[in-house]
């Protein structure tokens, strides 16, 4: 047996609690490293599901509010064509009338003047009504227009986010 003496045997001592406190030092350290980069990871995938799960969400609700503004699209031109079909009626109804009384006024007074006043005002009236229907008709396309460029809006977006 190897006798040392008390210095060296200090020494020796001091040597391998150092190691040892190196060692479990280095040990500590490693294991850190692991679990942060295991953590970040996690992160890294957290976040990445996270921004796909809020991209579809948001995908979702310019789909539902495309589908919201088309209802209220269709329900307003539903609605312009209950008018004008009851519109149209009354309107029947009224030229009905109007043409018995001018049948009446006719037979009254059979005034070439008269009768030529009466059918201008007819057709100024019917002219009217259609410049109204016209205009009706290209605010309805517009609206249809403003639509299908949504849905396509929309629709890129939806497959922009299939490739990604």
């Amino acid at each position: 047996m190897l006798i040392l003496d008390e210095g060296a045997e200090m020494e020796a001592i001091k040597f391998l609690e150092h190691t040892n406190y190196k060692n479990l030092n280095f040990k500590i350290k490693s294991k850190v490293q692991e679990n942060l980069r295991r953590l970040n990871g996690e992160l890294v995938d957290r976040s990445f599901k996270l921004r796909h799960i809020l991209e579809y969400e948001n995908l979702k609700y310019a789909e539902e509010i495309a589908l919201v503004m088309k209802a209220r699209t269709e329900e307003a031109a539903r609605k312009r064509h209950e008018y004008f079909g009851i519109q149209r009626m009354e309107r029947g109804i009224e030229i009905a009338n109007f043409l018995e009384l001018k049948k009446l006024q006719r037979e009254m007074e059979n005034c070439e003047e008269t009768r030529h006043k009466q059918s201008k005002a007819l057709l100024l009236e019917t002219k009217q009504a259609q410049l109204y229907q016209v205009k009706e008709k290209e605010l309805m396309r517009q609206k249809e227009r403003d639509i299908e460029a949504m849905w396509e809006e929309v629709t890129r977006r939806y497959n922009e986010e299939m490739v990604i």
